[in-house]
């Protein structure tokens, strides 16, 4: 809508189109994974297209499989996605758009075989994330296979035409801590290779737009009357009170002030930190309720190997701190 609005304002007569590539996974459940094609609620011309992945001999791969599992996998879909794309636009695109290591790594392939515009976005590079991951990248190989993934940025990186990035800080970091970028500068995969000079800081491709947020969408609490009033009730219920099988706990006091938290259930997130840090605080306990939308709990529906690690976790925190009736779990809201 953005992009149709300056346009318009610039006297441009163009009509674009955007097709969003990701993985097509017949065994989607109650999503929507399983769809070739799906249009995107309140757009025009601007569709998901969707390609799976396939084995060495040609199979579709039917489930889902973790972002540190697919790198075998990118290639392949890479040129198949090169030519569903050209065939569902009848021409080829103008511009290519990656994002995260794996989206990346594709977008590059793509956009290098077909001749057009290349950009990439970080989004969370895993680098920085895992304390001296460089370093003893083999010891962490075998669940997060770093030394493909750091090898997968340093491509995309340097093959871009341009680079988005939300901060400066992304970049070059702070005078506290090396920025997402800056990371990939120098560093040592032992017995794999070095990185002497993996990244120019300060290339003109590197532009720093931050994402902002729709204010139809996101706004103070006080302003009632945007709010949906369905939607309201639907989730003061299933936050605070309903039974369900997909939600841990009830909470003893629904009346008390909620501690809240939403995200991916990895490690880097720390909400087991964030329990921990609940549990041994009698004046939390005692003040606050701790409710948490992150991953699945049922450990058996997970098939990420570090979410099942803080899945276990989770629940052993909250026996250890006997918070029964404190903390209320649900699923990752989507």
């Amino acid at each position: 809508q953005e992009m149709r609005r300056r346009l318009y304002e610039q006297g441009v007569d163009y009509d674009p189109q955007i097709l969003v590539i990701t993985r097509l996974i017949p065994e989607a459940g109650e999503t929507t994974c399983n769809q070739r094609l799906e249009p995107i609620s309140g757009t025009e011309n601007a569709r998901i297209l969707r390609v799976p992945f396939r084995t060495p001999t040609g199979e579709v791969v039917p489930q889902w499989i973790s972002r540190f599992e697919v790198w075998p996998f990118l290639e392949g879909f890479a040129l198949e996605a090169q030519r569903e794309i050209v065939a569902e636009l009848a021409t080829k695109p103008d511009l290519v758009i990656g994002n995260y290591s794996d989206g990346n790594l594709v977008a590059s392939i793509v956009g290098e075989r077909l001749g057009v515009t290349k950009c990439i976005i970080a989004h969370a590079l895993e680098k920085t994330k895992y304390l001296l991951s460089d370093l003893y990248w083999k010891d962490n190989e075998e669940h997060y296979h770093f030394s493909c993934q750091f090898t997968a940025d340093l491509i995309a990186m340097n093959a871009a035409d341009f680079i988005i990035t939300s901060t400066l800080q992304e970049i070059i970091g702070t005078e506290d801590t090396m920025g997402q970028y800056e990371s990939y500068q120098f560093f040592s995969l032992p017995q794999l290779y070095q990185v002497i000079n993996g990244v120019n800081l300060f290339a003109p491709k590197f532009n720093v737009i931050p994402p902002g947020v729709d204010e139809e969408l996101y706004f103070p609490y006080d302003q009632k009357e945007k709010r949906i009033q369905t939607k309201q009730q639907q989730w003061e219920r299933r936050l605070f009170h309903d039974d369900s099988e997909d939600i841990y706990g009830r909470l003893d006091h629904p009346e008390k002030m909620p501690i809240f938290t939403m995200a991916r259930f990895d490690k880097i997130k720390n909400i087991t930190g964030l329990i921990e840090a609940f549990g041994l605080s009698a004046t939390l306990r005692s003040n606050y309720n701790l409710i948490f939308a992150a991953g699945t709990i049922h450990l058996d529906q997970s098939q990420d190997a570090e979410e099942r690690k803080e899945i276990i976790t989770a629940y052993d925190l909250i026996e250890r701190y006997d918070l029964r009736g404190h903390v209320r779990w649900l699923p990752s809201i989507n």
